[in-house]
């Protein structure tokens, strides 16, 4: 049985940069494998940024550009997801403006993405969690999760 893939494009800051590589960890140990191709991808996951201009705007024209994509080359439907701190701040309200998005993860609940991605394949229509946390949201990464060689994010808040 192949692996099922991931696809997951990073908007914003230093620290987007580090959450996606949080995000793609929690994704392999899910048993999910990165592709740079979105309409290969079983997931496509849009990690986003509240500083840029018109962020949530660009966040749903990017998603149905690559919504697109999945229609010229006749590609079976994906789970699409948004994170970060357009998902953190717009929550509920990405689920209104896009009927393509089916899973939205706030900024402290990136260790909950295999249990989000399981209520969705348990037939659940959405999925979300952008709940606060007290918990320091540790993972040890390893040199296969980080983008880089010589480069690593850490979070000094934590």
């Amino acid at each position: 049985m192949d692996k099922k893939k991931f696809y997951l494009e990073t908007h914003g800051c230093q620290m987007n940069v580090h959450d996606s590589e949080k995000a793609a960890f929690a994704l392999g140990e899910a048993g999910y494998e990165p592709t740079s191709d979105p309409t290969e991808a079983d997931l496509v996951l849009l990690n986003t940024c509240m500083v840029r201009e018109k962020p949530e705007q660009k966040v749903f024209h990017r998603i149905h550009s690559i919504k697109n994509l999945h229609q010229e080359k006749a590609v079976k439907s994906r789970v699409f997801g948004v994170m970060g701190c357009v998902a953190q701040a717009e929550a509920e309200r990405i689920f209104d403006r896009s009927r393509d998005v089916s899973l939205v993860l706030g900024t402290q609940a990136i260790g909950n993405l295999p249990q989000l991605l399981d209520q969705l394949k348990q037939g659940y229509d959405r999925a979300i969690d952008v709940g606060l946390t007290r918990d320091a949201d540790f993972f040890e990464l390893g040199a296969a999760s980080r983008q880089t060689d010589h480069v690593a994010y850490i979070s000094i808040i934590e």
